[in-house]
């Protein structure tokens, strides 16, 4: 709770503007009593408490009467100050001052005076120890005061403070009645609060509704996700199951390709035998001509004796045998390497279709793994 200390008080209606003229009253707890005779100043305190610590003027202060009539005081303005010092709700003190002018002009021959705040102010120490000055510059001074006092500027004006002459506002007219209660029982706050939390509970009612949607939307891609996990999951047995059938298959391929080297080692070696029975053939058919050139170089006279002549027939004879057993063994070769031939040709067509076959499953197989990598990806 706050309390107030001490009220200096200079150039306020009877109170003269002189340094020697001010007057500080201290304040005594729990209570103080104020009296004196009329036109002392004792309603001048309740307005100058209500001054500085709301910044509102008292009701009669219209036209500057509420500074220090500058004509008593001979001058041509009048300085005034109102300074009290208080504890606030956290009990540290706190010192607020007000400064005001009023200056006395001349306007188209007729004297005016013009009141006119120059500063206000509030000094108080942080928890550090150290004074902090806030001016009305840098901060709202009258919504500090109320803060520090913990009382609505309401409750100062109507209540604590209360002007003599608007001390009977509980007898105002119905409307005017209900806007003061309003403002001291801070029933506008209350409904404000009332309607900001109406508007906050529809805009999460909105919200709500909004989140519900999404939730089913999202409920909708959970359930979705948690397919496309399974379908992720069987494919990716899948992909095991493919590539162990690719390493299956690698392992039979290994055989067959070696199979397949083996068969060109075999025409490579097939090819070679056909062009030595090519060549037996052409020399067949050279033997046969020499031997026809040779019964028709018989088929002359012979000039020679008949030694030279049964020497010759023996030659002819023995080379004869001999031109026979090699083209019968040329015949035989050539025989057997037909035989050969049609058995490597048999073999050669069917490792082909194997080889056929065997490169539809590979090509089959790479389009497995394709279509696989390319479902991994759209999954991922």
């Amino acid at each position: 709770m706050s309390s107030i200390e001490k009220l200096l008080i200079q150039g306020i209606r009877c109170y003269g503007p002189g340094e020697d003229q001010r007057v500080l009253v201290p304040f005594k707890t729990p209570l103080t009593v104020v009296f004196g005779a009329n036109g002392t100043g004792k309603t001048t305190l309740i307005e100058c408490l209500k001054y500085v610590t709301t910044g509102d003027m008292p009701p009669n202060s219209k036209g500057g009467a509420f500074v220090h009539d500058p004509n008593i005081a001979k001058e041509r303005e009048v300085k005034a100050q109102v300074k009290l010092k208080f504890k606030d709700i956290a009990k540290r003190p706190i010192t607020c001052s007000r400064s005001i002018q009023s200056t006395q002009k001349v306007v188209g021959g007729v004297k005016k005076l013009e009141t006119k705040t120059i500063d206000t102010s509030m000094e108080k120490v942080g928890e550090d120890g150290q004074k902090r000055k806030i001016t009305s510059r840098c901060a709202e001074v009258d919504v500090e005061m109320t803060r520090h006092l913990g009382v609505s500027k309401a409750v100062l004006n109507n209540v604590i403070f209360c002007h003599q002459e608007e001390s009977n506002w509980p007898l105002s007219e119905g409307k005017a009645l209900k806007t003061k209660f309003d403002e001291i029982f801070a029933s506008t706050r209350y409904t404000k609060a009332l309607e900001n939390v109406r508007k906050f509970q529809q805009e999460q009612n909105q919200e709500c509704k909004v989140f519900k949607v999404d939730m089913v939307h999202l409920q909708r891609q959970k359930e979705k996700a948690t397919e496309l996990k399974a379908d992720l999951s069987e494919t990716q047995d899948k992909v095991k199951e493919s590539q162990t059938s690719v390493s299956y298959i690698d392992s039979q391929l290994k055989p067959i390709e070696e199979n397949l080297q083996k068969l060109d080692d075999t025409r490579t070696e097939f090819l070679k035998k056909e062009n030595a029975i090519a060549e037996l053939r052409g020399g067949k058919q050279q033997l046969e001509k020499d031997l026809h050139q040779l019964q028709e170089n018989i088929g002359h006279p012979v000039t020679a004796n008949l030694d030279e002549v049964m020497q010759s027939c023996k030659d002819l004879k023995l080379q004869l045998e001999m031109e026979e057993r090699d083209l019968q063994e040329s015949e035989i070769l050539i025989k057997q390497m037909e035989s050969e031939k049609r058995e490597l040709n048999e073999n050669r067509d069917r490792l082909l279709k194997q080889q056929g076959r065997l490169r539809s499953r590979a090509e089959d197989n790479q389009q497995s793994i394709k279509d696989r990598d390319n479902l991994v990806t759209s999954l991922s």
